[in-house]
C-alpha cells in the first residue's frame, strides 16, 4: 500500500556535555552503543541538528452504495476528507499534528448511524474538533494527532493525541485496546490518535519496556485514566510480548509471540484476558452480564509468501462476546471466527486484495473484494466490494452479522500533496 510523504526528516541530536553523556549512554546501556556513530556525526556538523518543519497532506474521497437486510432500497453515501500534516524537528524534539476535516452525507438516516458508528472509539479528554449534525449529514473539524515526542540514551518518550499499535497479528487484533483496524479493513493508512503519554525504555539490546497511561472522557463516569505496562522482546526471528493494565472497571492481561521464516512461513499467537472489577455496564462485562467475570480473545494465525508477487494470510479467533457499551474494542458478536486474506501485486500500478470471513458460531460469511491503481506517485484509486455469501446464515431466527451488514460497494481516490 503507498504510504503518504509524510513531508519530514527526523534528526537526533546530543547537547550538553557531549562527549561525557556518549560516554555515561556507552556504559549505562548497550542500546546506546548502535547510535554512536550518529551522535558522534552531530557533534562534528552541529548544522545538522538545525531546524527542520515541512507541511503535507491527503485528500481522500469514498463513494458508497449499500443495501442491508431488510431494506428495500439501495442507500447511498459519500465521505471527503481533507488531512493537513504538519511534522517538525525542533532541537531535541519532533513535533507532529495532523489536522481532520470531514464531510459526510447519505441518502437516508440509517446509513448515516451506520457508517458513524463504525469508527473505532478513541481515549480522548477532549474532542477538540468542531461538529455540525444533521439527520443525513455530518461535517467536523478538529485535530487527530497532536503530539511531541523526543529520545535519550535509555529510550524514548511520546506525549499527546497519538496513535498507538500494541498487535502482532495481521487481521483481529485481541491485544490492542486503543481503537484498532477493524479485521475487514483494507485500508490502513491513518490509525485515530489517542490522549495518552507513553514511555519506551530499553532494558537491553533485544528487551524494553512500553508504559502508557491514557485518558478518557464519559459522559457519566467523568475522566478516566487507563494504563498498561508491556515488556516486549525482539529476538532474531521472533518477536514476544507481554502485558498488565487497566481501563474501566476492567483489568487486562495480554501476550504474544511471532516467529518468522519457520517452514517458510510467519507464525504468531496472540490473547488477551479480562476481568470485571466493577458493576459498571461500560466495564468488561461478557454478553449476557452473567457467569464468570474473566473474559477472553486469542487469534492464532500464520502469513505465507505464495508467489513472488502473492502473500495469504489465515487466522482463526476465539473470544467471549462482549457488549457493546463495554470500554473494549468490539470485534464481533460471534465466539468463534476464521479469515483469510490474499494480496496480489498484479502490476507495479495495481494492487489486488481479497478476504474471505466466516462467523463459526451464526454460519455467516463474508467476501471483500478490493483493488487499487496508482496512475502517478501521489494519487490512488481504489474500488471495493463486500457483501455475504450465500444463505441469511441465521442462527436461531437471528441473521448473521455479515448478512445484516448487506453489500457494500465503494469508490475511492486518494490524492497526497
Amino acid at each position: 500500500m503507498p504510504l503518504p510523504r509524510l513531508c519530514c526528516r527526523s534528526f537526533r541530536r546530543l547537547s550538553g556535555q557531549g562527549c561525557v553523556v556518549l560516554l555515561l549512554a556507552l556504559l549505562t546501556n548497550p542500546r546506546a552503543v548502535s547510535q554512536e556513530v550518529d551522535v558522534l556525526d552531530q557533534l562534528e556538523n552541529p548544522d545538522r541538528a538545525a531546524q527542520a518543519a515541512a507541511l503535507g497532506g491527503v485528500f481522500q474521497f469514498r463513494g458508497i452504495a449499500s443495501k442491508p437486510e431488510g431494506q428495500q432500497r439501495t442507500a447511498y453515501a459519500s465521505t471527503s476528507t481533507l488531512r493537513l500534516t504538519y511534522e517538525a524537528t525542533y532541537g531535541a524534539i519532533r513535533w507532529v499534528a495532523h489536522l481532520n476535516m470531514e464531510d459526510w452525507r447519505a441518502s437516508q438516516a440509517g446509513a448515516l448511524r451506520s457508517l458513524l458508528d463504525g469508527q473505532a472509539h478513541a481515549d480522548r479528554l477532549r474532542s477538540l474538533a468542531l461538529r455540525e449534525r444533521g439527520d443525513r449529514s455530518q461535517q467536523t473539524a478538529g485535530m487527530d494527532w497532536m503530539y511531541a515526542q523526543g529520545s535519550f540514551a535509555s529510550g524514548r518518550y511520546t506525549v499527546g493525541r497519538q496513535p498507538i499499535s500494541l498487535s502482532l497479528t495481521r487481521l483481529w487484533a485481541p491485544a490492542d485496546t486503543y481503537a484498532p483496524f477493524l479485521p475487514g479493513d483494507v485500508e490502513r493508512l491513518y490509525k485515530p490518535g489517542v490522549d495518552a503519554a507513553r514511555l519506551d525504555y530499553y532494558l537491553s539490546e533485544r528487551l524494553n519496556s512500553v508504559s502508557i497511561v491514557s485518558l478518557d472522557q464519559d459522559a457519566k463516569a467523568g475522566t478516566q485514566a487507563k494504563w498498561l505496562q508491556r515488556l516486549e522482546f525482539n529476538g532474531e526471528a521472533t518477536k514476544s510480548f507481554a502485558y498488565v493494565g487497566q481501563r474501566r472497571n476492567c483489568d487486562l492481561l495480554a501476550a504474544g509471540h511471532l516467529v518468522t521464516g519457520l517452514a517458510g512461513a510467519d507464525w504468531y499467537g496472540e490473547a488477551l484476558w479480562y476481568r470485571r472489577n466493577g458493576n459498571a455496564a461500560r466495564g468488561c462485562a461478557n454478553g449476557g452480564g452473567t457467569g464468570s467475570n474473566w473474559g477472553h480473545r486469542a487469534v492464532l494465525g500464520s502469513s505465507v509468501k505464495l508467489a513472488a508477487n502473492t502473500v495469504g494470510t489465515v487466522e482463526y479467533l476465539h473470544q467471549t462476546p462482549i457488549s457493546r457499551f463495554a470500554d473494549l474494542p468490539w470485534i464481533g458478536t460471534g465466539r468463534q471466527y476464521l479469515g483469510t486474506s490474499v494480496s496480489y501485486q498484479a502490476h507495479p500500478l495495481v494492487h489486488l486484495d481479497a478476504l474471505w470471513f466466516a462467523n463459526l458460531s451464526d454460519h455467516g460469511q463474508q467476501l471483500t473484494l478490493a483493488a487499487r491503481y496508482t496512475p502517478q506517485r501521489n494519487v490512488v484509486l481504489r474500488a471495493s466490494l463486500a457483501g455475504p455469501l450465500t444463505g441469511t446464515g441465521r442462527r436461531h431466527g437471528v441473521a448473521s452479522e455479515y448478512w445484516r451488514m448487506g453489500r457494500v460497494f465503494q469508490l475511492g481516490l486518494d490524492w497526497y500533496f
